[in-house]
């Protein structure tokens, strides 16, 4: 990688006080000329790739060129083509694949520019022997020689062959093999569309809508089927298939080895200097398969096999629609719940056979078969596994026992049985032409790997290739952020149902991705050993994502997150990788080509005029390309203080973005730095796409004996600018090389000194302006009342507290270290100096009064704390008027001018319509023009009674003449609203007085604007000598910082604080309780509250609670739950009230999303009839197309149907356990009788005076949560343990247990 590009001109870099010295500057040049030409490659006993020279560790990273190296020139499988042209497969030609001679360069520089050094090169068998058995296409092979003569001449690239297949060929849907192999094994290629032996989209009606994925599916049709299982097991399960003298196995094995040896030989004969410098391995045949091995019974689909699209017949289907026995067969479609059945299909109603119906491609081929084995006759039925007459299996598992050692035949063993003797062979033919190539050996996919552990078969040049496709992306076409499947558990059979093989939140998937990969890798160390080394030769992600809407409006963000995901999961186990794929020929209607896919990380249709456009997703960090040639080489020291820079040349800004890159796709994602030279071992590497910044950590005394090297990282200057990052190291120096093809850091760091850490970002402004615009969408605040101050005043208190909690000894400097750091944040968020003094000496004094023996101390600082943060917002002097029923409370409202005080009142008469009081309102500002319109307009939509007056002037009358005549109708609370005022306007104060004196309020209420922060103490004092108020209603929680000084200034004056507003919408309101505040806050959440706020809905629960308690939940339940959380407020506000850190959980989410979800949710069941909402959601998976059908009335897509119905199983269960629980609590009756609120509440105050409480409840769960590990709930980490399977439920004791704690035991 990097090597053999233009030379940076050294001479330009001046004398600097670490490069000052003849030595270490042409320590520098000396390794820019080894690279001059590609470095040899060996491994070590670790399983790394190692440079022979150096022993420097190189990571691999590539792409496969090219999808259109699978098929002849001039050639797709999306042109239906007649019989006879499209069977004519011996005289086809590969010569120009995968593109012309003369524009290699320009590809092979973009793949450079990438950062890649590998190219997987795709060969295929057909490619070489088409024309007939031993019959070679030199023509193709010569053109094949002189394209990896370029490549090598272009330098920088490592290559390996890849013999590429696809189920088998593609005249069985796919690719690979030559049509005379299949003439070999006794099919008619020409049978297979109306048998259905196989799928072969040159056959489609309508080959643009080829269903999804569908070729797949071939792996288990009877063509395919028949021929891996002839290739790899021929001489144990058709000994009878005998052809020139051998065996079926042998002669298609000795075919297909001889022809790639031939290939390997004549590159070696005509271009010997290639191999070892850039051709430097062989790969095995792309993706083996086992056939019919392991079937149990031919009668019955099996039950891994998880993929099933369209028709899926059994064995036995097959043997007869293959035989010209119409038959019926069931169709099947892919869900997240996997295959589901569809309906069914009778196939084959032509009667047409798929054996052959004469010799005359015997005769053509020079097949000489063995009397027994005759023409047309079917080789299942010859080798008596079924009788053709009878229609009868007769050996239902005749592929699942060894015919002559009544071994059980599966996976396993066809893996270290037929597929390592098959690699044997091949292996000592590619060895007897280059002992000293290396071998990939590539073993069926996902599977687990041969024992070879110590085996001859493994020698040190030899690579384990494996191939990874995430299964949910794969089959719909989406990246699905919500959701997702762990494909490699499934493949492992780890679970019972694939529906507890789902992951939950992108964060989750990432993880899950990142853990699929590394357990790959354990299983190669178990079973090939340690020093094999793993590369990922195929993985990617679809381009055509979401019906193609990329390719229309140009935004490749879903791309660009899937790729990303890939890249962490990689990098996270430090593997190598060559991506599929690479098609100089993709376009948007056709893809690459080839059975509707497209993977091409570039596209011809995705080129432009200028790069400043969406659809490559750099709109934040494509600031800084030019178009000159000219190397930045930059020069970057390290100091006692600081880092100097030193700049040699210049990048001049460009007008366009005519680059190399253009028409890439997802560039961001594909643009990754990465350890490509790395003189030491990597322990930790690790990239952060949206924050722009890369991690490394390496083990410097892992380095080559007496060597001193440079660690060399690429470093894409499209996204790291050479002037506008920021670059950190433990020690050594650095210097960046960048021009069109060089774009790397060189690092000498010290060796034999433990870990080394180099950390490589954009600096804050550029890092600052990439966040906002890669996250425009996320709010200005967090959920409910917090915005992004006061959350991050809760996540810094709970930091502070954590740290100690996280301590060993628990000192005086820790907790001054705590206390230092909690006052730092309550200053910040504009809290008086003088609370904050006070609440300093508190805390220290409490501790110390409190800590005594047998006491443990870090729960006693986070209660101590806990509760003086209460008493510094709250007031306990003063009690809040409480309005009765039945008689008249008038309410007067008073504030200043835009404290949103007749909004406030609006909300307060809600708050108390809701539970149950007739309320009224009345406008007493007659000063403010446009007052009463707009109480009125308030009221009206809230459908609240109100008073005013447009010609009345004087407010005191026309006060005192609503509050009558509301008495008069028996309205039970009477709200009056009166001018806005400031505190040195005498003449308002005085009619503020008058009003009072006339209306003779029951409780008078002062609204204040949070943004005044500590000013709020003067205001509240003026107003209180004025009108003697009893309580406060605080505004605008949610848009402004100083809250926090606004609650605690008004604390400060003995005033409670009666509501708090916290948004514009009425639903924006709720009581204040300090405890509960400071509980959110800190992430306890208020359970007090969300059961006040739920009871003051009237909700109706229908028939749920009753259902419930007997075990049930219908989708008429999760329907009438859905609809009371969405009248119950903003989602935010209600995820502040749960305990666990839910509200910053709702934060990254985002209030809009969610809303949209739930709502999407209920338009799906509002599309249900009542037979379906009544039921469990059985009929949809008995009956799919119901699915398809409410998916169409809803506007939704059938995966979402599948979502909520996951849930409403996810729920039903959940009641299920609950009414097993209540039985054991004395029956629900007992249970409901401990549930009550009076207990709800003390176990809400135990919890919110005892924050350690959480731990215990937490470690029921599998560990302790916290946020900032400070002993309170962090939902997020709680996910995260359930994503790493490390999350158990609590025992029965332990649930009592819990029970009890909360007053329910």
């Amino acid at each position: 990688m990097l090597s053999g590009y233009p030379e940076p001109q050294y001479s330009k870099i001046p004398s600097s006080p670490t490069l000052n010295s003849v030595t270490n500057l042409e320590m520098y040049k000396l390794k820019a000329d080894g690279l001059a030409s590609n470095s040899i490659l060996t491994t070590d006993s670790h399983g790394n790739f190692v440079e022979e020279s150096t022993g420097r560790k190189i990571t691999l990273r590539g792409v496969n060129l090219d999808a259109t190296a699978k098929l002849p020139l001039n050639q797709t499988t999306y042109k239906p083509r007649g019989k006879k042209i499209f069977y004519e497969g011996d005289t086809v030609s590969f010569v120009g694949r995968p593109f012309p001679l003369e524009d290699a360069m320009k590809h092979l520089n973009r793949i450079k520019s990438y950062g890649f050094n590998t190219i997987r090169f795709i060969i295929t068998w057909e490619a070489i022997e088409h024309e007939g058995p031993g019959k070679y296409d030199e023509d193709y092979i010569n053109y094949t020689i002189e394209l990896l003569k370029i490549i090598h001449d272009a330098k920088g690239l490592y290559v390996f062959i890849d013999p590429h297949q696809d189920v088998w060929s593609r005249f069985t849907g796919g690719s690979g093999a030559p049509l005379w192999t299949i003439y070999a094994a006794g099919l008619d290629p020409t049978s297979f569309h109306n048998t259905e032996a196989a799928f072969v989209q040159n056959n489609s009606k309508d080959p643009q809508n080829y269903t999804k994925m569908v070729w797949t599916s071939n792996y288990y049709r009877l063509a395919t089927q028949t021929l891996f299982t002839m290739f790899f097991s021929g001489k144990t399960f058709f000994p009878k298939c005998i052809i020139n003298g051998e065996n079926i196995q042998y002669y298609l094995q000795r075919h297909f080895i001889a022809s790639v040896a031939h290939f390997f030989s004549r590159l070696k004969e005509t271009a010997p200097y290639v191999l070892h410098q850039t051709v430097i391995g062989v790969e095995s045949m792309n993706e083996p398969n086992s056939g019919l091995l392991g079937f149990k019974d031919l009668s019955k689909i099996p039950d891994d096999q998880q993929l099933r699209i369209d028709t899926t017949p059994t064995v036995f289907q097959s043997l007869m629609t293959c035989n010209g026995i119409p038959c019926e067969v069931d169709t099947y479609y892919i869900s997240v719940f996997g295959p589901r059945k569809s309906g069914s299909r009778v196939v084959n109603e032509q009667g047409e056979v798929l054996w052959l119906k004469n010799d005359e491609a015997d005769w053509k081929y020079n097949f000489k078969r063995d009397p027994g084995w005759k023409i047309g006759h079917c080789p299942y039925e010859l080798h008596g596994i079924w009788d053709s007459d009878a229609l009868t299996l007769m050996k239902p598992d005749y592929f699942a026992v060894h015919p002559l050692t009544g071994e059980e035949v599966d996976i396993d063993y066809f893996i270290n049985h037929e597929f390592v003797e098959h690699y044997k062979e091949y292996k000592a033919a590619i060895r007897a032409i280059d002992p000293d190539i290396f071998m990939f050996m590539q073993p069926p996919v996902m599977e687990v790997p041969p024992v070879l552990v110590d085996s001859p078969v493994i020698d040190d040049k030899t690579v384990n290739c494996q191939h990874y496709y995430d299964g949910m992306s794969l089959m719909f076409k989406t990246w699905n952020t919500k959701y997702n499947i762990d494909t490699l558990g499934i493949m492992r059979k780890r679970y019972s149902n694939p529906i507890f093989a789902i992951v939950f939140g992108e964060k989750n998937i990432r993880k899950s991705l990142r853990s699929q990969l590394g357990e790959m890798k354990k299983e190669s160390r178990t079973n090939l050993g340690a020093k094999v080394p793993v590369l990922i030769t195929e993985t990617g992600m679809p381009f055509d994502m979401d019906d193609k809407a990329a390719f229309s409006n140009g935004n490749y963000t879903s791309q660009t997150k899937a790729l990303d995901a890939l890249g962490y999961a990689l990098e996270g186990n430090n593997l190598g990788v060559t991506y599929w794929t690479y098609t100089s020929t993709n376009c948007h209607k056709w893809g690459d080509q080839w059975n509707n896919e497209d993977f091409s990380l570039w596209s011809h249709d995705d080129r432009a005029a200028s790069f400043d456009d969406d659809r490559f997703s750099l709109r934040s960090n494509f600031l800084y390309e030019s178009e000159d040639d000219q190397t930045f080489t930059t020069t970057l020291s390290k100091s006692k203080d600081d880092f100097k820079v030193v700049r040699t040349g210049e990048y001049h800004r460009g007008g366009g973005y005519q680059s190399i890159w253009n028409g890439t796709r997802a560039l961001k994602a594909i643009l990754r730095p990465y350890p490509v030279f790395v003189n030491g071992v990597v322990k930790c590497c690790e990239y952060d796409l949206q924050g722009s910044k890369f991690q490394l950590t390496i083990d410097s005394d892992r380095v080559h004996s007496g060597t001193k090297a440079l660690t060399e990282i690429f470093v894409p200057r499209v996204i790291f600018h050479p002037s506008k990052i920021k670059v950190s190291c433990s020690s050594g120096t650095f210097v960046y090389l960048g021009n069109d093809s060089v774009q790397v850091l060189r690092w000498d760091h010290d060796i034999n000194a433990g870990d080394q850490e180099i950390t490589i970002h954009l600096s804050d402004s550029d890092a600052e302006l990439s966040e906002k615009v890669g996250n425009s969408r996320l709010r200005d605040f967090l959920c409910g009342c917090f915005n992004m101050v006061l959350a991050d005043l809760g996540r810094r208190i709970n930091n502070a507290v954590g740290n100690v909690t996280k301590s060993n000894v628990v000192d005086a400097d820790v907790i001054s270290n705590m206390l230092k750091e909690i006052c730092n944040a309550l200053l910040e968020s504009d809290v008086n100096i003088k609370l904050v003094a006070q609440l300093r000496e508190k805390i220290r004094k409490q501790i110390d009064a409190e800590d005594k023996p047998g006491i443990n101390k870090k729960k006693l600082i986070q209660k101590v704390v806990f509760d003086e943060l209460v008493k510094l917002v709250d007031c306990n002097e003063a009690e809040l008027f409480k309005p009765k029923k039945k008689q008249t409370n008038v309410i007067m409202m008073v504030g200043l001018q835009g404290a949103g005080k007749t909004t406030t009142c609006t909300k307060l008469a809600v708050y108390y319509q809701r539970r149950g009081f007739k309320v009224g309102m009345v406008c007493g500002d007659t000063f403010r023009a446009g007052a009463f319109d707009q109480l009125k307009q308030n009221a009206t939509k809230a459908k609240i009674p109100y008073y005013g007056s447009y010609t009345e002037t004087d407010p005191v009358k026309v006060t005192f003449d609503g509050v009558e005549e509301f008495r008069k109708e028996k309205f039970e609370i009477i709200i009056v609203d009166t001018s806005g005022r400031h505190r040195q306007e005498e003449d308002l104060f005085e009619e503020m007085v008058q009003i009072g004196k006339a209306i003779k309020p029951n409780q008078t209420i002062m609204v204040l604007d949070a943004s005044i922060g500590q000013s709020a103490e003067s205001q509240s004092k003026a107003f209180k000598e004025s009108s003697d108020f009893g309580a406060i209603i605080i505004t605008k929680m949610d848009s402004n910082s100083k809250g926090g000084g606004a609650l605690s200034a008004i604390a400060a004056t003995s005033t409670p604080v009666a509501f708090i507003a916290t948004g514009e919408h009425i639903q924006n309101f709720e009581k204040f309780s300090g405890r509960g505040f400071i509980s959110k806050l800190l992430g306890i959440g208020d359970i007090e509250g969300l059961m006040e706020h739920v009871q003051s809905m009237n909700l109706d629960q229908g028939d749920t609670i009753k259902n419930f308690k007997e075990g049930k939940f219908t989708l008429q339940d999760f329907q009438t739950q859905l609809n009371n959380i969405m009248k119950m407020g903003p989602l935010s506000k209600l995820a502040q009230m749960l305990p666990g850190g839910m509200g910053q959980l709702m934060g990254q989410v985002g209030e809009e999303e969610a809303s949209k979800r739930l709502k999407r949710m209920i338009y799906i069941m509002d599309s249900m009839t009542k037979q379906e909402l009544s039921s469990d959601g059985r009929l949809f998976i008995d009956q799919p197309s119901r699915m398809v059908r409410v998916a169409r009335g809803s506007g939704t897509s059938v995966t979402e149907v599948e979502l909520v119905l996951l849930q409403q199983k996810m729920m039903a269960r959940m009641a299920l356990q609950s009414k097993n629980m209540m039985s054991g609590a004395g029956g629900p009756a007992g249970m409901a009788s401990k549930m009550n609120p009076a207990n709800m509440r003390r176990a809400m105050q135990q919890m919110q005076s005892n924050p350690g409480m959480m731990d215990n409840m937490m470690n029921m769960f599998g560990g302790a949560g916290g946020a900032g590990g400070a002993g309170m709930p962090d939902m997020q980490e709680m996910m995260k343990q359930m994503s790493s399977g490390q999350m158990k439920m609590p025992s029965q004791q332990e649930m009592m247990s819990m029970m009890k704690q909360f007053g329910m035991g």
